[in-house]
């Protein structure tokens, strides 16, 4: 999947594959990566996700603790120093899975959400685990101060390590190329609705300017954006172009970045457009644009 979470995971497995046994273990039974993966970087899948998306019964409560003892059997025959979690759902595997096999494994949770994700803070039952469950955790690496601090105040053991550059670039983006670029997953979330709002706004005063939207699927069909688009009459100023791992090649090709979300980590997207010298403009969600 393109995404920041996914860009983040193979930066640091890739710079961190040269000095350190790295391998990455992906749980929904794909071996495959949208972002190119270092030789020296093992990669290993299981299919230990098949609960998801069932009934809640009796059935699919064994089925769940099946899945995370045949990823305990996995960790008892590799015995890993270190185990690193994206989510909520992957670090209570894991953790799990670790007192199964009575190993000295460190498990991290590694957050790639704002900690009071809005998704999260929804469920009160889920909230109340996940902050039960992380007490028993080795570590959690989140991505702001702001998050940190809220951990602190839980007694959780956090530490503070903001998303790397994905790149280097020596020449920054031309400002004048009158194209304004929007990378975005298809979900709520990514506030795709306020982004058409704000079109509506400047369509009238921005001459030949452009909005470039690079898109890639998720909980929203391509077909409705589309749509909105079209019914607010703003196709002539919006192109929408798939996602691709040479994201590179379309921050050069615009001078202006709009990003509309509702909340966000720290959103990779920002740290690259900057690093392009593209002209930065975003909604102040709770955490992540300001901190950038």
């Amino acid at each position: 999947m393109a995404g920041g979470k996914e860009r983040a995971v193979a930066n640091i497995s890739n710079r961190l594959g040269g000095d350190y046994a790295v391998a990455i273990v992906t749980l929904d039974g794909s071996l495959g990566s949208f972002y190119e993966i270092s030789t020296n970087v093992h990669r290993t899948q299981f299919n230990c996700l098949r609960f998801l998306g069932k009934a809640k019964n009796i059935t699919n409560v064994f089925t769940f603790f099946a899945d995370v003892k045949r990823l305990a059997s996995w960790i008892k025959k590799e015995k890993p120093d270190l185990l690193i979690g994206t989510d909520f759902l992957l670090n209570f595997m894991l953790l799990l899975a670790k007192c199964l096999v009575l190993l000295k494994t460190k498990v991290i949770a590694w957050e790639h959400m704002a900690f009071e994700d809005p998704m999260l803070m929804k469920r009160p039952f889920l909230l109340k685990l996940r902050n039960f469950f992380y007490r028993f955790l080795d570590g959690i690496v989140v991505l702001t101060t702001h998050d940190m601090e809220l951990c602190e105040r839980k007694g959780l053991n956090s530490t503070y390590i903001p998303n790397a550059r994905s790149f280097k670039v020596t020449q920054k983006t031309d400002p004048l190329q009158q194209r304004i670029l929007t990378i975005a997953r298809l979900s709520p979330q990514k506030g795709l609705d306020l982004y058409i709002q704000v079109i509506q706004k400047l369509k009238n005063k921005i001459g030949n300017w452009k909005f470039i939207l690079v898109i890639n699927e998720d909980t929203i069909p391509l077909q409705t954006l589309e749509s909105m688009i079209t019914d607010a009459a703003l196709s002539p100023f919006v192109t929408i172009k798939p996602a691709k791992a040479d994201v590179l090649s379309y921050y050069k090709d615009a001078s202006i970045y709009l990003m509309t979300s509702r909340y966000e980590g720290l959103p990779m997207v920002l740290i690259e457009a900057q690093e392009c010298g593209l002209v930065c403009v975003s909604f102040n969600c709770k955490t992540g644009p300001s901190s950038i």
